[in-house]
């Protein structure tokens, strides 16, 4: 009988998790089929010009200088010179692949501790998968991290790094038995807490907020002493979110960028645009249909994995619930940077990082209800697992067809921009002295494009990526 139990469980997590992949590799893959008709935008022209001329260490000083310290935004922005107008295309595939990988791995630690055995790769994968789906779907605006170079070398790497951080601390914390793997493993978690710190000033703040509440939190509760691994390890990852930070504020080019907008409000008004935007976002998110099908998924997915753990502690009702204020707390607390600088709230593509922070600490939370649950396995099983398919089915299918909708103002444009590189080619060979394109009516990023005003920065991003003088006009425009 107990056999035959655990077979049928066996079984019941395989074809669950395949219909999660299924579900969630579906709106994936519509990722990024959308995403191969990305093309270079606005700041990807300068980006290549100043890749290409500086190389990467001269470049991120020269960025440092002159706009602020996002020293590994602009790392892996000047990979962008190896890629070309031609390669960027496949980015978003590309990098949905490393996501979705890195958080397999990183999950593969993480679910062997917190639910006391080792989980399958087909688990991991599902879980993986599903995570990535619902940080998308959420998100608002998402194509501009993902679509756009520029917008997805300064979001989604540092998300990538802290998930792989993550899975680090769970696999290390039990394995660095002599001083020389101690300091090493410290060694490991400060570099990557420092390359994940380094990419945009919503993230820094935050990720120095979580290691100090899980350093302070874990000595508070006594659940972390000064002779455990993971103490050191938390420790070199907040003074590597330290140095992020001091680096960015004394970065010369902040008061640079700094001048562009209006003198930052004080602490009283920046907390009020913080919180008066974050109340938006929410409202944004609860009134769609997409989006909470979306939450629902993940909490439950969560809790249907949660529920396998052969640990006979069960968790508090405060493992449950802080996850889960944190993760508004936090997700609130990352705009407020943004806020104080702009003086108003950051441009919709920010909001990934607040979204990101919600999504893992719902799974988190829904993890620890399903190891509550965990010895009324199949009363809870029974309960969730029909909810879980229909808001698989309900987010799956509005996502799919919210994409499938949108595919042709993607190709349009691709199509317009190829037409118009085509004519800048022509007018460089020809040996003309400039030249006028036709900006595309369906700039799905809603960045800035080439105006008649040869002085405005995108012209002169143009201009030293084609070096020849390239002028745009709006359609409407057109004699």
């Amino acid at each position: 009988m107990v056999t035959d139990s655990r077979n049928t469980e066996n079984r019941n997590q395989r074809l669950m998790s395949v219909l999660l992949i299924l579900a969630s590799g579906a709106g994936l893959a519509l990722q990024a089929y959308l995403g191969s008709f990305s093309r270079l935008l606005a700041d990807d022209f300068c980006s290549i010009y100043f890749a290409r001329r500086l190389g990467m260490l001269r470049y991120i000083w020269y960025w440092y200088l002159n706009w602020g310290g996002r020293y590994s935004a602009i790392a892996v922005d000047s990979v962008i010179r190896y890629l070309g107008s031609a390669g960027v295309r496949f980015v978003p595939v590309f990098v949905l692949a490393i996501w979705v990988t890195v958080t397999a791995v990183a999950l593969a630690a993480i679910l062997k501790k917190e639910l006391g055995k080792v989980p399958g790769t087909l688990l991991c994968t599902a879980a993986a998968m599903t995570l990535v789906f619902a940080v998308l779907v959420v998100s608002p605006k998402v194509q501009q991290v993902l679509y756009w170079w520029n917008g997805m070398r300064t979001y989604v790497p540092a998300l990538i790094v802290i998930s792989f951080h993550a899975g680090f601390l769970y696999w290390a914390s039990g394995r660095l038995d002599t001083r020389r793997k101690l300091v090493l493993g410290s060694l490991v978690s400060f570099a990557f807490a420092f390359f994940s710190g380094g990419f945009n000033e919503t993230f820094t703040p935050i990720q120095f907020l979580l290691f100090a509440e899980l350093l302070g939190l874990g000595i508070l509760t006594r659940k972390l002493r000064f002779s455990d691994t993971l103490f050191y390890l938390l420790l070199a990852a907040l003074l590597a979110t330290t140095f992020s930070l001091l680096i960015m504020v004394m970065s010369p080019g902040l008061s640079i960028r700094q001048s562009y907008f209006t003198a930052s409000p004080n602490l009283v008004t920046t907390l009020k645009i913080s919180i008066e935007g974050y109340w938006l976002e929410l409202g944004r998110l609860f009134s769609s249909v997409e989006s909470v099908s979306t939450l629902l998924l993940v909490i439950l997915a969560s809790v249907w994995i949660g529920r396998t753990a052969r640990d006979e502690k069960r968790p508090s009702g405060w493992s449950i619930l802080l996850p889960v204020a944190n993760g508004f707390l936090l997700s609130m607390a990352s705009l407020v940077p943004s806020a104080q600088v702009t003086s108003e709230m950051p441009a919709p593509r920010t909001f990934i990082v607040p979204t990101f922070i919600l999504v893992i600490g719902l799974a988190y939370a829904g993890l620890q209800a399903g190891k509550w649950w965990s010895k009324n396995t199949q009363s809870i099983l029974a309960l969730i697992q029909p909810m879980l398919v229909v808001c698989l089915l309900i987010s799956a299918g509005l996502n799919a067809r919210s994409l499938y909708a949108n595919r042709d103002v993607y190709f349009n444009f691709a199509r317009d921009w190829d037409i118009a590189n085509a004519q800048i080619l022509r007018a460089i060979d020809r040996g003309d002295a400039d030249v006028t394109i036709q900006v595309s009516a369906s700039n799905w990023a809603q960045v800035e494009v080439p105006t008649q005003n040869q002085k405005y920065w995108v012209n002169a991003c143009y201009r030293l990526y084609y070096d020849i003088p390239v002028f745009g006009v709006q359609p409407e425009l057109q004699p």
